[in-house]
């Protein structure tokens, strides 16, 4: 490959320097976005409160749990008292058993799973559903 007029670079030396550029700019525009997703997530918390569905509206990146996950990290952060660990086939069960008693309200539900949150409780459900699903279709 033929050098430029200086003798330093090929053309290819030059493809990638811009290449470079772009990509800082690329992500210096991405940092900005984030910035300013995580500014209105902010303000429309604090104008409509609980209210995730009209967050999610005003922050139109994320859906109403997004809104509510990113606001509130470490509601579903493992306390000292809750387990980080594999779920055993004891607590899969009184999981499935206390979803027959009371549905979809996981904060409920995992008050009878000792030391795991109502995060951990839906996040395993879902997976158990998802591994059930995928047997029964193949």
């Amino acid at each position: 490959m033929k050098s430029d007029s200086r003798g330093k670079r090929t053309p290819w030396h030059c493809f990638t320097e811009v290449a470079k550029r772009r990509c800082k700019a690329y992500f210096k525009t991405q940092q900005n976005e984030k910035k300013a997703e995580k500014n209105a997530l902010k303000f429309a918390a604090s104008t409509f409160g609980n209210q995730w569905k009209e967050v999610s509206e005003y922050v139109y990146t994320k859906n109403h749990q997004q809104c509510w996950d990113q606001r509130f990290p470490l509601l579903h952060s493992c306390t000292p008292s809750q387990r980080y660990k594999r779920w055993t086939e004891e607590e899969d069960s009184l999981l499935v058993a206390a979803n027959n008693a009371y549905g979809g309200q996981w904060q409920l539900l995992s008050r009878h799973i000792p030391g795991r949150s109502g995060q951990q409780c839906r996040e395993r459900f879902q997976k158990l559903r998802r591994t059930k699903e995928a047997h029964i279709n193949s």
